[in-house]
């Protein structure tokens, strides 16, 4: 479009030009034409001042006689600067020598009237009248030959005249379909795709962050407001999903604390009481009653101030600790519990009360009878940038059906203490990754449960 706007330019400039030379042209030959006739007129009137001066005798006529032989002298001057009259030249130059020699005669003229010299004067006088005749004939003649031959020169400028109509008409509709496909482009490449974005401004006002039917093949600045766009769209898609995951921590922190404190009468009473049994336990010298108490104490304490914070690993196994003694009290020599434990991978933080559920459902479901040993197995070791954490035992195991409901956070599981789909809700949300737990058991072959705790999480719920 810019390569054909720009050669119909041009074409323009050329007519336009041509056009203008010619009615230069045009403009200098009738002014010659118009200084011929002016010529013709004033030797006329010259003539006539003549007759009457040496008539009448009047120095009006005197004065008017001397200015036209001052304007004739004037004409004689500026012929030999008259270019355009090309087939004439001749001729010209002949209307030169004879506007000489008229001027010659009149002067003589009148000068042998003002010697009163009747025969000379009058002789001069017949002889200026001729010359004036003779005058006049030539520019009408110079006029007429003139004419004749810039006929096709009138041609030239009437046809270029016309061409220059048409062109101008041309570039006149030529301009409006321009304009008309100009709009069109603007349309489909501007208006249009700003139209397709508002209207997906306004899904994404009511909630629909699907932002995957816009193009983002343009490389122009639309093309770069409509990738700013995508990514906005992605962003507000992120951050909601992060606060109701923010929502949804919050959410199961308050359970927690709920079920925490439906527990618990009167928490201060009840330490008070436990560090009461416990002194006279040791007064009494039954030290393993004493270690019962502080034990139990402990982790009470433990799960009234940890509820909502996050802690240590290493806080986690030490409360797993104190929670087997009671356990390994209870049941004595019926389990058997091992740790292998690295220490480098016990200062990663997590949710707290996540490895206590687990275990609990060992005691609650998984011991077989009185009969059997129970062996619990707790191995924590580093892999693959996560801090692996397995709770191994041999109990009676769980069904692949158990296992689904289970990790299918959706379902309610009852039975399960604050629950292992609690834990798995928690460490999902907070780790944000939903690879945090696998259930490997079948039945009556035991359970491992391994927790994936990422070494750097992707983002920290407050």
């Amino acid at each position: 479009m810019i390569i054909f706007s720009a050669f119909f330019n041009g074409l323009m400039f050329i007519i336009y030009y041509n056009f203008t030379q010619h009615l230069d042209n045009y403009e200098m030959i009738l002014r010659s034409f118009v200084r011929m006739n002016d010529i013709a007129n004033t030797v006329e009137a010259t003539q006539s001042s003549l007759n009457q001066y040496l008539s009448r005798g009047y120095e009006k006529d005197r004065d008017d006689l001397t200015a036209g032989l001052r304007l004739l002298n004037d004409y004689a001057a500026t012929m030999e600067q008259e270019t355009f009259l090309h087939n004439s030249q001749f001729q010209l130059l002949q209307l030169t020598h004879l506007l000489d020699r008229f001027q010659q005669e009149v002067e003589v003229s009148v000068t042998y009237y003002d010697r009163q010299e009747i025969d000379a004067y009058t002789a001069h006088y017949d002889e200026s009248f001729k010359l004036a005749g003779f005058i006049m004939d030539n520019t009408r003649n110079i006029t007429s030959s003139e004419l004749t031959s810039y006929r096709e020169q009138f041609v030239k400028i009437t046809e270029s005249k016309h061409l220059f109509q048409i062109m101008g008409r041309t570039m006149f509709f030529v301009s409006i379909v321009i304009s008309i496909l100009y709009s069109l482009f603007i349309f489909h490449g501007v208006s249009l795709p700003l139209r397709k974005l508002a209207a997906r401004s306004r899904k994404i006002s009511s909630g629909d962050f699907n932002v995957s039917d816009i193009s983002l093949e343009r490389k122009d600045e639309i093309g770069e407001l409509m990738a700013a766009y995508v990514v906005m769209g992605h962003n507000i898609e992120r951050l909601l999903r992060e606060v109701k995951s923010q929502e949804e921590y919050k959410r199961l922190l308050q359970e927690m604390e709920l079920k925490a404190l439906q527990s618990q009468m009167n928490p201060h009473f009840l330490f008070n009481t436990l560090n009461i049994i416990s002194r006279l336990a040791f007064m009494e010298k039954a030290y393993k009653t004493e270690d019962l108490m502080m034990n139990l104490s402990k982790l009470l304490r433990y799960h009234l101030k940890k509820v909502e914070s996050r802690v240590t690993l290493r806080e986690e196994l030490d409360i797993i600790h104190k929670y087997l003694y009671i356990q390994k009290v209870r049941f004595q020599d019926q389990i058997d519990i091992q740790f292998e434990v690295d220490e480098a991978c016990l200062d990663i933080e997590m949710p707290s009360l996540t490895l206590q559920p687990i275990v609990e459902n060992i005691f609650v479901h998984g011991i077989q009878s009185a009969e059997t040993i129970t062996r619990i197995r707790i191995h924590i070791y580093r892999d693959e940038g996560c801090e692996k954490i397995e709770i191994h035992d041999n109990g009676a195991g769980m069904s692949r059906e158990t296992i689904e409901r289970l990790l299918n956070v959706n379902s309610e599981s009852y039975g399960l203490g604050l629950g292992i789909q609690n834990v798995i809700r928690r460490l999902r949300i907070f780790y944000q990754t939903s690879d945090v737990i696998s259930i490997h058991s079948e039945m009556g072959s035991g359970t491992c449960i391994r927790l994936n705790l990422p070494r750097h999480r992707h983002y920290q719920i407050v």
